[in-house]
């Protein structure tokens, strides 16, 4: 087991200041966070998401994701983002800045569910309140199948904040039939505070396919509403460079 990395600070240093000034959209995208972590890996990321709904207000919207991961021991990882939002007939905009700690509670396949726990705080720079939330990690491969589930618990804080939290659920099931492809499918709920109707939160569920090409990691799929208040479409595209 290697502990913190040592020569590889500096570079982590100038890849994060490079992503957070890069001139490109980017939005926290929806993505399953798995509880692995690798001490000394550099993470490249990049997570689009494009709405399609018949709400002219809603359809075309754009989101996007560019930021930068360190696996700072085989336990712990940090991950920065830059978060822009670009909606129908508004300009695009620099929404949040987000900072992540993940970490992996036990060694790969001790233990019955592979488990751990991610940390995150949003800090706005629309005009909104920020954001702390926090997300158990679990995952099981059965066979060649592999399941990850997301419990999502996050609460507003600062100016403008709500008193109420909120709740969602994120599942990842995917065959792993090949290092370059991988079908599966995702779903998401936001369940609001749990006091809202299901027609009024946001539920979402459809394909995706993973996998790596050219050393370039990928998972790209679509996900359709299927409760009212969600998007009737939204389309991903996530991509990860490691090194």
């Amino acid at each position: 087991m290697k502990n913190v990395v040592s020569g590889s600070h500096v570079k982590f240093a100038a890849l994060f200041s490079a992503a957070i000034f890069v001139s490109l959209p980017a939005y926290a995208g929806k993505n399953v966070y798995s509880p692995y972590v690798s001490a000394g890996e550099i993470e490249i990321e990049s997570k689009t998401e494009y709405l399609v709904d018949e709400d002219n207000n809603v359809d075309g919207s754009w989101e996007e994701t560019l930021g930068v991961g360190y696996g700072l021991t085989d336990y712990m990882a940090v991950e920065g983002y830059v978060e822009f939002e670009d909606e129908p007939g508004e300009d695009l905009i620099t929404k949040a800045l987000e900072f992540e700690a993940r970490f992996q509670f036990s060694e790969r396949g001790q233990y019955f569910i592979d488990s751990g726990l991610l940390l995150e705080y949003k800090y706005s720079t629309a005009g909104a309140a920020d954001k702390i939330e926090a997300k158990a990690l679990l995952a099981k491969e059965i066979g060649k199948v592999q399941n990850v589930v997301n419990l999502i618990v996050e609460k507003e804080v600062g100016e403008d904040s709500s008193d109420n939290e909120g709740y969602g659920l994120a599942w990842s099931g995917k065959y792993m039939y090949s290092p370059s492809f991988d079908p599966g499918i995702e779903y998401y709920g936001d369940f609001g505070d749990t006091t809202d109707d299901y027609e009024d939160q946001k539920h979402r569920i459809g394909p995706v396919i993973y996998g790596e090409l050219g050393g370039i990691g990928y998972d790209a799929g679509v996900l359709f509403g299927i409760s009212k208040a969600a998007p009737d479409a939204t389309l991903k595209l996530n991509l990860e460079y490691e090194f």
